[in-house]
C-alpha cells in the first residue's frame, strides 16, 4: 500500500476518525519537537558553543551526544533545585516610627 493510497483510505473515513488520526499526528509531531528542544536546552540556556573535534567526528554516535546531553540537563536542575532553598529572602515590615 502506498501512501497516497492510505492517504485515499482516510479520506473515505468518518470525519470523527479523521480528527482523531489528525490529534494523532499532530501530537506524534509536537513530542518530537519538545524532545529536540530538551536535548538541545541546556545550549539554549549556557549559550555553550559544541565545537565536535573532526579528527574524533567518525567516532561520536548520536546516543551518546543525546546521554551527555540529559546527563548535563540533569546536573542543570539538581543544581537549580539544591539551591532554590539556600536563598535568603529578607521581609521588610513597617514599624509605628517607620511610616
Amino acid at each position: 500500500m502506498s501512501f497516497l493510497d492510505y492517504i485515499e483510505k482516510i479520506r473515505k473515513e468518518p470525519e470523527e476518525k479523521r480528527v482523531k488520526i489528525l490529534y494523532t499526528i499532530v501530537g506524534l509531531f509536537m513530542v518530537i519537537i519538545v524532545f529536540l528542544w530538551v536535548i538541545n536546552l541546556n545550549s539554549i540556556i549556557f549559550g555553550e558553543n559544541n565545537n565536535i573535534d573532526v579528527s574524533k567526528k567518525d567516532s561520536i554516535s548520536p546516543f551518546s551526544v543525546i546521554t551527555s546531553r540529559f546527563s548535563n540537563l540533569a546536573g542543570f536542575v539538581v543544581t537549580q533545585v539544591k539551591s532554590f532553598g539556600s536563598e535568603k529572602v529578607e521581609v521588610f515590615s513597617r514599624n509605628k516610627d517607620n511610616k
